[in-house]
């Protein structure tokens, strides 16, 4: 298996286990289930950096970027929506540490949206960087 398919995997299983989400989801589209609120999150890019000089196989710095979005059901009042993306912004952050196979977690963007084509669901996504290291022509674990 890939590296970045186990760190991925390892963010699923540990917003898995926060009871205050319906569901958590490996994805890329928003949620077709009625399961609100909800996680979907993806490996959106990753750069690599070469770190040694040697002959190959030389050591890599991947840098991974994974998008946490956060779906939840809007109500008419908007301070309350507002007050609901903070709270699961912060239950997120609380859980997401560094996985096992990784050198760095970093929380580098968070973005608030409300979905184009349900103007009553809202989603906020967290961005983070997570780097690992591994020999050239291997990464997996």
């Amino acid at each position: 298996m890939h590296i970045r398919r186990a760190i991925t995997l390892e963010l699923q299983e540990k917003l898995k286990n926060q009871p205050a989400f319906a569901g958590v989801w490996i994805q890329r589209i928003g949620p077709t289930r009625n399961s609100f609120p909800c996680i979907t999150l993806y490996a959106e890019a990753e750069t690599v950096t070469v770190v040694s000089i040697h002959n190959p196989p030389r050591l890599q710095e991947r840098t991974l970027t994974i998008a946490v979005n956060a779906w939840l059901r809007g109500t008419p009042d908007d301070e309350k929506v507002e007050a609901d993306m903070d709270a699961l912004a912060v239950l997120i952050e609380s859980v997401i540490t560094c996985p096992t196979l990784a050198s760095d977690c970093l929380l580098v963007a968070t973005d608030f949206k409300v979905a184009e084509d349900e103007p009553e669901i809202h989603v906020i996504t967290l961005t983070y960087h997570i780097s690992y290291f591994t020999p050239e022509f291997n990464p997996v674990n």
